[in-house]
């Protein structure tokens, strides 16, 4: 996939500072050459078929939010049960606006 990262990156955002922390989910974030998503959601969380269900809501509104002059590598970990709306538009908003503040961008 095209936003995806090498387990290299993965391991590196393990370290990398928390950007953005809610109830729900817990977001690290590192810049980068290019915009890259990774998802860690724990088996206890839900079956296959939650895990799998988050991830493409996650990956489809972060490429709808985030364009690609974002350079940036994030990893989104999920800390509780997952729901079917899980992820909302609101949380992703109020993500964005944390990142603009962790990062003056300029996405023009």
């Amino acid at each position: 996939m095209k936003n995806s990262l090498r387990s290299s990156e993965v391991v590196s955002l393990l370290r990398a500072p928390v950007i953005y922390s809610s109830r729900r989910m817990q977001v690290n974030a590192l810049p980068a050459s290019n915009l890259g998503f990774a998802f860690s959601i724990n088996k206890k969380l839900g079956n296959a078929v939650k895990r799998n269900l988050f991830k493409r809501q996650a990956r489809a509104l972060m490429k709808k939010n985030f364009p690609d002059c974002f350079p940036f590598h994030f990893l989104i970990r999920a800390l509780l049960p997952l729901q079917p709306s899980f992820l909302s538009e609101k949380e992703i908003e109020t993500f964005l606006i944390k990142i603009k503040k962790y990062k003056a961008l300029n996405c023009e």
